[in-house]
């Protein structure tokens, strides 16, 4: 089990997951991989859920198949790696196989895609796959589904998601990475960054939601309330980054 996230905020494509790997017992490891193409201007980055061996079968052969392009001195592009991708998909063999998928190269038009099985298609905004794609994950993308939102905005609810189905989702497996995909570079960070925040975050608003319900309280002891709520929410945003710089390049 697992949870897989993404979002497309054009032009980078953001990809999260957890970091637990289950095979014959469950350890801490990657689920996410990457392959540079065309003098490594240009990146295909996925993170996938089902068995491991199937994302080891799949990236071999589109590791090989973009390598033999590379070494031949051929350009790719997206859309050359794409068939690529398409290709390689037959070595999947189980039918509950997923991956989420960015393509990106440096003036060349992006790719963000979902692959189930081994069929792969455009993805919407935000898509979910694995274990952890049920109705609460679902609500949450609900919430913040919107078309615009920035990178950051992206990069801090995926985080919240999947922190969320790690600890109410059975079977969704813990730890977590974020990446940043965007013209051919691949940008991400720890799993535990800016998690204490939303955390802090997620208190706060419980605690005026609270005092919002609570029908005895006059509305000078509501008006202190959310006035402890704006002070402590405005310091809690200046420990939040204001851009992508962040984030340390793979």
């Amino acid at each position: 089990m697992t949870i897989g996230v993404g979002y497309f905020s054009n032009p980078r494509i953001i990809l999260g997951c957890d970091m637990e790997i289950t095979g014959v017992a469950k350890y801490t490891g990657n689920k996410d991989n990457y392959k540079w193409f065309d003098n490594e201007n240009g990146v295909i980055a996925s993170v996938y859920s089902g068995k491991e061996d199937d994302i080891r079968n799949v990236w071999e052969h589109l590791a090989e198949k973009i390598q033999e392009r590379n070494d031949n001195g051929d350009t790719l592009g997206v859309k050359g790696v794409r068939t690529i991708l398409e290709e390689s998909l037959d070595a999947a063999k189980s039918k509950d196989f997923r991956m989420l998928i960015g393509i990106t190269k440096h003036g060349d038009t992006p790719s963000y895609l979902r692959v189930t099985y081994r069929t792969p298609a455009p993805a919407q905004n935000w898509e979910i796959i694995g274990g952890g794609d049920v109705e609460l994950s679902r609500y949450l993308v609900d919430l913040m589904n919107h078309p615009m939102l920035t990178a950051e905005q992206a990069i801090l609810w995926g985080l919240h998601i999947i922190k969320t189905a790690s600890s109410y989702v059975q079977g969704v497996g813990h730890g977590i990475k974020m990446n940043v995909i965007e013209e051919g570079r691949v940008y991400g960070f720890g799993p535990d960054l800016f998690l204490t925040q939303l955390r802090t975050f997620e208190d706060y608003i419980a605690g005026l939601w609270s005092d919002f319900c609570n029908l005895s309280l006059s509305e000078s002891e509501f008006k202190l309330s959310v006035d402890a709520f704006r002070i402590g929410t405005l310091a809690l945003k200046e420990k939040l980054p204001r851009k992508i710089s962040f984030f340390t390049e793979v």
